[in-house]
């Protein structure tokens, strides 16, 4: 039996035993899977160095019907160097990691989140802005999680937000009476940036950017959301806020 071949980025690596490491990887047809990289730790020659957190790889794995499956082969398919070489931009990168696998279950459809982290390590692999990348995977993760706000207006009565502020709630954008005592106050330029940033297309990530004032506004706003999201603090939240000075 061949086994499976997918493309998937390394989420995290756990070592076991002497010579072993327990991998999970988010692949892009297969999800979120954990496998056994048996001899890992000690033989480079099934898996050409390739079991790295940035490398894109092809994975060739087994996947039985009950207990964890095994990964047989992995080879490069895209490294990404200048992240490696900025310390800032690879806190970031962890992050991403970390919490799309808190917000990722074995089993669900991983494709977008797959796509998401592709298209947002190129962008810093190409010098893009890091806490425009940071808010975008943030957002974009809240709307997969099915919590961000889509479109300007309220998420409890319907009511359009074009003519004032609004609340950022769990369930999404409240307008000020129904969000009154429930979620953080937000301006209207804070809430245009937030729809705009979750509605954005792959395209437009390289030439978009949140100003200053907005990220000053939004940035803990949308921490706190994404929070309540996933139900826990990502551990690489406050590390990446010293490294990013926000």
């Amino acid at each position: 039996m061949p086994g499976e071949l997918d493309l998937a980025f390394v989420l995290r690596l756990v070592p076991y035993r002497d010579a072993d490491l327990v991998v999970t990887l988010l692949t892009q047809h297969h999800g979120l899977i954990s496998l056994m990289a048996r001899g890992a730790r000690k033989s480079q020659k099934r898996f050409s160095g390739a079991l790295d957190y940035l490398t894109l790889i092809r994975a060739t794995f087994k996947k039985p019907r009950s207990g964890m499956g095994t990964l047989t082969a992995a080879e490069s398919a895209r490294s990404y160097e200048k992240i490696r070489g900025d310390l800032a931009c690879y806190h970031l990168a962890m992050h991403f990691f970390e919490v799309t696998r808190l917000a990722t279950r074995e089993g669900d459809d991983a494709n977008e989140p797959f796509l998401l982290l592709g298209h947002l390590l190129t962008l810093l692999e190409r010098g893009g802005d890091r806490t425009t990348a940071l808010r975008i995977f943030h957002l974009k993760t809240i709307a997969h999680l099915g919590y961000a706000p889509s479109e300007l207006a309220c998420a409890s009565c319907g009511v359009g937000l074009q003519e004032s502020g609004a609340h950022l709630h769990e369930g999404g954008l409240l307008c000020p009476p129904c969000g009154a005592g429930n979620g953080v106050p937000l301006s209207k330029s804070a809430v245009n940036a937030i729809v705009k940033t979750a509605s954005l297309t792959y395209e437009e990530f390289r030439s978009f950017k949140i100003s200053p004032a907005e990220e000053r506004e939004i940035g803990p706003v949308v921490e706190a959301a994404l929070v309540r999201a996933l139900g826990a603090e990502p551990r690489s939240l406050e590390q990446l806020h010293e490294m990013l000075g926000t």
